[in-house]
């Protein structure tokens, strides 16, 4: 708002003005209180006004929201060696039990390591000193172990040194870690992937959020 004042200078009428500082004045809506405000009448057709009133909370509401999996409840399955996909045995969707075939790699880094693998346990099988090659071994088992072969597999492969056909495979079984439904699928037949790829998500839908929008 501006306030004026006339004045007769040099029989000319002048006039001053100076902007209010008393913004509120113009305000829709000003808090007078803490239990009152005032209200300008050009506010009121935006507003509707109504008591407050308690209630008891709905049994049941319809929302907008998303489902997730909480993060303790989901796994992820990475490339641990550089290769490339040769057999995928689930899609995204399905179901799997821990221990189940997901994929199968080749790898020549796979080959290598399980070569030395069953090369120390030839050694260790002829040799009389056994206390130098049963580290070897160990050391070769451990290595497989990085490489995500499962207990399983490895003493497939040592119940054949001499040749069997675990012994001879030259592919990496990848298998669940854990049970759930693959809620993420980025392995692809045929690809290369490098360490680290993440090639499966598997998540335990047993428990489950629910995050709805409520306005």
């Amino acid at each position: 708002g501006y306030s004026s004042a006339a004045s007769d200078v040099s029989k000319r009428q002048a006039i001053s003005c100076t902007r209010s500082t008393d913004s509120g004045a113009h305000d829709p809506v000003v808090k007078l209180d803490a239990n009152s405000v005032r209200v300008f009448k050009d506010a009121l057709d935006n507003l509707k006004l109504g008591k407050a009133i308690t209630m008891d909370f709905p049994e049941q509401l319809l929302l907008m929201g998303k489902v997730s999996i909480t993060e303790d409840r989901t796994t992820v399955v990475p490339a641990r060696v550089a290769g490339r996909i040769e057999t995928i045995s689930f899609a995204s969707g399905e179901a799997v039990q821990k221990g189940q075939l997901l994929a199968t790699l080749y790898s020549p880094d796979f080959v290598s390591a399980k070569e030395e693998y069953v090369q120390s346990l030839r050694n260790l099988k002829k040799s009389t000193d056994e206390s130098d090659f049963s580290n070897l071994a160990q050391m070769a088992r451990k290595k497989l172990e990085t490489l995500g072969l499962s207990h399983e597999d490895i003493d497939a492969i040592a119940a054949s040194p001499e040749g069997g056909s675990e012994a001879k495979s030259a592919y990496l079984t990848i298998r669940a870690p854990r049970n759930g439904v693959i809620i993420a699928k980025a392995a692809v037949l045929g690809n290369s992937v490098n360490v680290g790829d993440t090639l499966f998500t598997i998540g335990d839908m047993s428990k489950v959020w629910f995050a709805g929008d409520l306005f």
